[in-house]
Parts: structure tokens; sequence; C-alpha cells
């Protein structure tokens, strides 16, 4: 579900129906373990307290794409 939100918000900006420069999401480990195995890149362990997961937007001419 939280990744569904955040590729949304990606989309709005990139259809010009957003002009957020930054969204900030908060969870508990449980859902950033859940959005990294979802993105195929969690390695078995608990994040730590105030671990952070950070995706960028990003433009190359007509190109975009995270990082």
């Amino acid at each position: 579900r939280l990744l569904k939100v955040m590729i949304d918000k990606m989309e709005y900006v990139l259809d010009g129906k957003n002009q957020t420069k930054l969204n900030i999401y908060t969870s508990h480990e449980s859902s950033i373990v859940a959005l990294l195995a979802t993105m195929g890149i969690w390695t078995p362990h608990v994040p730590e307290y105030s671990s952070a997961v950070i995706l960028e937007l990003l433009e190359d001419g007509t190109d975009h794409f995270v990082k």
C-alpha cells in the first residue's frame, strides 16, 4: 500500500497535477520491511530505530527515473 501511494504521488507530478516537492511518510519497521521486500531489496534484518528509505523522482531531459 505504501509503495502504491508513493508511485501515485510521483505519477501526479509527472502528469502535472501536483507540484509538491517533498512527501514524508512515517511507519513502523514492519512497514519498512514490507516496502523493501516489495521492491526486492530487503535482506533479512529488523530495521534500526529511525531508519529511513529515501526515494527521489529525478529528471534527465525528457526521461524520468527513481533513485
